[in-house]
């Protein structure tokens, strides 16, 4: 599952079994539907700077782009694209032309453990050595099912490695929380998680 958020506070969600992306306002408002035959099972979304949306595709190895009003642009398609699951964009060099460069790399958010909880989970994820002489501003934030921010785990400079994260939140409910990393620029992966008190 993945949560990205646009310039405009929209919330996009896709995965968790759904072959749509679904939008919703920061109080909880569905806006609309998202759906696309190169997507059947989307995974990770991410913005560009330009307020395009980019999501892959689990079973069709693909990543699909989209226009600022959601409207379809391209399929990009790689013969060793196998399973792509998150998305993340750097910008190498101040754009000169009309094209930009971005490079697709390989980041990995865990599933936490144990899941479901009571009254502690670990959740760990990996910045690649593809960027080891950079560290990036990196964030591990929680949300409730609203979208609304409850716990702040990781807000600062990471480089190269594989970090693990303790969550035990004495002061929340039982229920379903979503957690999202954000690395650099442009990665940014989310995952579900339950916690039964």
């Amino acid at each position: 599952m993945s949560i990205a958020r646009n310039t405009n506070d929209v919330l996009y969600i896709s995965g968790g079994g759904s072959s749509n992306i679904v939008k919703f306002d920061t109080m909880g408002n569905m806006l609309g539907v998202i759906t696309h035959p190169d997507l059947p099972a989307p995974q990770g979304i991410a913005f560009d700077y330009k307020g395009h949306f980019f999501s892959s595709s689990f079973s069709a190895h693909k990543i699909v782009e989209f226009d600022e009003n959601d409207n379809y642009v391209q399929t990009i398609t790689a013969g060793n694209l196998q399973v792509p699951r998150s998305i993340a964009f750097e910008q190498l060099d101040p754009v000169t032309s009309v094209e930009d460069e971005i490079t697709v790399a390989e980041f990995k958010l865990d599933q936490n453990y144990p899941n479901p909880f009571n009254p502690t989970t670990k959740i760990k994820f990996t910045i690649p050595n593809v960027v080891s002489s950079y560290s990036l501003r990196t964030t591990l934030i929680v949300y409730d099912v609203l979208g609304n921010e409850v716990a702040t785990l990781v807000n600062e400079e990471k480089t190269a490695g594989t970090y693990e994260v303790n969550f035990s939140p004495e002061d929340l409910p039982s229920g379903i929380y979503f957690y999202q990393l954000r690395a650099g620029k442009g990665f940014v992966e989310t995952k579900k998680m339950l916690m039964i008190k």
